[in-house]
């Protein structure tokens, strides 16, 4: 019974993170002209990009992996958000929070994804312009 949980956990997260790095694509691939708007911290969204780089799904004309301050830097620039000038560091702060209840943002991510069946988390904080 435990080992069948925790294959699940696993399969699960694999799963979520492959969501997650084509929702990040989509909102990379926004125009800023289009209106987009991450109403989410910045911290959720460089949570979200560093997921996306440790995935190494995303990259570039030449096939090398897209580095983290680039994710940060593309998706913000997507998002009318101001890019933070150290990603590591706002990383870092997001995951050693003291004293708040937070949860890091992709275990929010797999629970709206599963528990609550919200087939696009990061739509949750994304604001269309008309």
């Amino acid at each position: 019974m435990f080992y069948e949980k925790q294959t699940m956990e696993i399969h699960e997260k694999r799963e979520a993170r492959l969501r997650l790095s084509q929702e990040f694509l989509n909102l990379m691939n926004l125009r800023p002209a289009d209106g987009a708007q991450w109403t989410g911290s910045v911290a959720d969204l460089v949570e979200a990009a560093h997921v996306v780089y440790e995935c190494g799904t995303i990259c570039d004309d030449s096939g090398s992996t897209i580095s983290f301050k680039r994710l940060v830097s593309s998706v913000c620039l997507s998002l009318h958000v101001t890019a933070p000038s150290n990603p590591n560091r706002t990383l870092y702060q997001a995951r050693n929070r003291k004293g708040t209840r937070q949860t890091c943002y992709f275990e929010r991510y797999c629970r709206m994804m599963f528990d609550m069946n919200i087939e696009m988390p990061m739509q949750q904080c994304v604001r269309m312009e008309d």
